[in-house]
């Protein structure tokens, strides 16, 4: 999917628009969790998860991870028109092989 691919929003509905990594891409996740507890048709939740992504601009110099910021799901998200933003980015930085290479 390209920017061009996302839904407009219908004009009677508040979308919320979920941005993050592999914990946020995908069905049966918590954006997938949080649309069935609202459970309401003038709410849209619109996943733009990236698996394996990273707040930082470094990675694991052998196994490199995309920052969210150069993903396709960034590009999408940009138009998506949102009413509300949530945000899980933070797990893929986390990971002590980062550490490392992020205090330099």
């Amino acid at each position: 999917m390209k920017p061009k691919d996302v839904p407009k929003k219908s004009p009677d509905s508040v979308r919320i628009s979920v941005i993050g990594d592999s914990i946020t891409n995908g069905r049966g996740h918590w954006p997938q969790k949080l649309a069935d507890l609202i459970n309401s048709p003038y709410i849209e939740i619109a996943d733009f998860g990236a698996s394996g992504s990273t707040i930082s601009k470094s990675a694991f110099p052998d196994k490199p991870m995309k920052p969210y910021r150069f993903t396709d799901q960034w590009e999408m998200f940009k138009v998506s028109d949102p009413d509300i933003v949530m945000f899980m980015l933070g797990s893929c930085d986390s990971k002590l092989e980062n550490w490392a290479i992020n205090s330099r």
